[in-house]
């Protein structure tokens, strides 16, 4: 029985790397994305802890202690600004990493599928040639079982 040997094989082994390297900078993206939340959380915590302490405790603070804290709760929203923009980009690179994943998925898919087709049919052909020698032997038989019993007819 021959082998079967598939000619796309170099292009299937291409596509599953650039699928595995789109994979690494999904993985990336995600993790990018992952620490740019985390830090938006942070800052918001923190800002909410802020806001929480000025207005439970408006009142017993001190002038420069007022200013300072309304100066560190600026200082947190512009933080919170720019973090929240990080998210957004951070966001948009991971969506176009996961695109790009699948878009390698799909090209790999479509190797794959040829190469199943390309070995259904071989199988197909490998069963053909089977059972045409099969048929091919049991006709020879056939043939020489046949020739056989016309001598014995011939002999009686």
């Amino acid at each position: 029985m021959a082998t079967f040997r598939f000619r796309l094989d170099p292009v299937l082994v291409q596509r599953k790397r650039a699928v595995e390297r789109e994979q690494g900078l999904v993985a990336l993206a995600q993790r990018a994305h992952d620490a740019a939340r985390a830090e938006f959380r942070r800052l918001d915590a923190e800002f909410a802890e802020h806001s929480r302490m000025l207005r439970e405790e408006h009142a017993r603070l001190k002038t420069d202690e007022l200013v300072l804290l309304y100066g560190h709760i600026s200082f947190l929203d512009r933080a919170m600004d720019a973090a929240k923009r990080d998210l957004d980009r951070r966001k948009s690179e991971l969506d176009a990493a996961m695109y790009s994943l699948h878009e390698a998925m799909k090209r790999r898919k479509v190797v794959e599928t040829l190469k199943e087709h390309a070995l259904d049919a071989f199988r197909v052909g490998e069963m053909r040639r089977e059972q045409n020698e099969l048929d091919d032997g049991n006709a020879r038989h056939d043939d020489r079982r046949t020739a056989f019993d016309a001598e014995i007819g011939g002999l009686r």
